[in-house]
């Protein structure tokens, strides 16, 4: 609807039905016209599909289900409620085609200009949660852009349900029909709307009216959104901070097939977890750690004179540094091990703490308990890869390395644990805490099994069970 500045009563104004009197005008397009209208009292949106429009069955029975689809969400208050319409007698419209809404002020004049990131997201995770509701009663909206939101009694509201579309409707989209909001449009909707799922095309429009509010320009970028690119990134646009943790949810929203697009639940779930990050993983401290009966047996072997060291092969950081995210917490948990470790009144620690990614896309860690003497160290190894932005992984392992008289080195992994997370997710805080725990659980037992092994690798060197990693 294009908006007018004022109510000019020399413009021909129909008589409205319904009892209604037309005492503004709200906004005028292609398919009608919505007055500003009283009765008894009552202030509503009066809106009147015009007479051209009127005259062909498939605008008429656009203007039907509209009725419908808003009578199917009554009870949703994230719904613009509806308060009056025109009589409908086996599913025709008794006369030119009207309804009445309540008034309510569009999203993007209720938002102040250069209004916080949180708070446009706070208003489209509301709308996501009511489009969910919607789609659990098997209606999708097909024209979500920020026109048709709203604020209404203090809550963020959707409007407009033209194009609605429920499970047992006969169709009305021709084949290879274009149907959907401009500048919003999932492109699926461009050639095969008739097909289309559109709970999946109002994830897309959705993400794209986020973007839209977000960055301030006035219009989206047209397409699918990908990572790593800075003209999708909202850090291109706005300083705030925590803005680039949105782009992954954006970019998987937007994405061409429609089936890798998360559900309006998960979108909605994506943007509450950005709006309540999860608090940083606490460290408990040093882990109270007991050796004593090995004490004999290290002993022995410094009394023989065994000089045996090994040492790893350390990699310069190559790349410059990317994830401070996943640094800081990794650092802390090796600080913790490294300080348990280090309190051993007759073993030798070694760590290494990457701060950067190398050449293969990836930041490993790791701390060595080395026995004087002995040809076995316990290696503690935790590996973050970036293989496939925005989809990582994260490696724990807990392994005795060998050292052969070589040079060669073989490995015996006591417990290795994998995991694949989203970056910029509230996932990484759950990897976090569940990686802390791993290792409050399992230190004491790798470092008894490496020094009941150092006097069985001396006797039984070669038959070990081992293999590289």
């Amino acid at each position: 609807m294009v908006p007018h500045k004022k109510f000019k009563r020399g413009r021909d104004i129909p008589p409205l039905k319904g009892g209604w009197v037309a005492v503004g005008e709200l906004g005028r397009g292609g398919n009608g016209t919505v007055f500003r209208a009283t009765k008894d009292g009552q202030e509503g949106a009066f809106k009147l599909l015009n007479e051209a429009r009127a005259m062909a069955l498939k605008h008429r029975m656009r203007f039907v289900r509209e009725i419908e689809a808003m009578s199917r969400c009554a009870h949703l208050p994230g719904v613009l409620p509806l308060l009056d319409a025109v009589p409908i007698v086996d599913g025709r419209p008794l006369e030119q085609p009207w309804l009445v809404s309540v008034i309510a002020k569009p999203m993007e004049k209720a938002l102040a200009k250069g209004a916080p990131i949180s708070d446009i997201v706070v208003a489209i995770h509301e709308i996501g949660s009511t489009l969910a509701d919607m789609h659990a009663l098997g209606i999708s909206h097909r024209d979500i852009k920020p026109d048709n939101l709203f604020l209404h009694d203090g809550r963020w509201c959707v409007g407009d349900l033209g194009l609605a579309a429920y499970e047992d409707q006969e169709a009305l989209t021709a084949v290879g029909e274009r149907l959907g909001p401009t500048f919003y449009i999932a492109t699926e909707m461009l050639n095969g709307s008739h097909a289309a799922d559109g709970r999946k095309a109002d994830v897309f429009s959705l993400a794209k009216t986020l973007w839209k509010l977000i960055t301030g320009l006035n219009f989206p970028i047209p397409g699918a959104y990908a990572r790593g690119q800075p003209v999708y990134s909202l850090a291109t646009y706005v300083l705030a901070p925590r803005a680039r943790l949105l782009d992954p949810l954006i970019c998987m929203a937007t994405d061409h097939d429609p089936s890798k697009r998360p559900t309006m639940q998960e979108f909605s779930d994506g943007l509450n977890q950005w709006l309540t990050p999860a608090a940083p993983a606490k460290s408990s401290g040093p882990i109270h750690l007991d050796v004593e009966r090995f004490r004999d047996r290290i002993d022995s072997l410094k009394a023989e004179g065994v000089a045996r060291a090994s040492e790893a092969a350390l990699r310069e950081a190559e790349r410059k540094s990317i994830n401070a995210l996943w640094v800081g917490p990794l650092t802390s948990l090796s600080d913790r091990i490294y300080t348990s470790l280090q309190g051993l009144p007759f073993s030798k620690v070694v760590r290494h703490d990457a701060d950067t990614l190398n050449c293969g896309g990836s930041i490993e860690s790791w701390v060595n308990l080395v026995p004087p003497g002995a040809r076995a160290t316990l290696r503690l190894i935790y590996n973050f890869q970036a293989f496939d932005h925005p989809r990582c992984q994260l490696t724990f392992t807990a392994a005795i390395q060998f050292q052969e008289s070589r040079g060669a080195a073989n490995s015996d992994v006591l417990q290795q644990e994998t995991v694949h997370l989203v970056e910029g997710t509230a996932d990484e805080q759950r990897v976090l805490t569940e990686l802390n725990s791993l290792v409050d659980h399992g230190l004491q037992g790798w470092v008894n099994t490496l020094f009941e092994r150092v006097d069985a690798y001396e006797i039984h060197r070669s038959t070990l069970p081992a293999h590289r990693y």
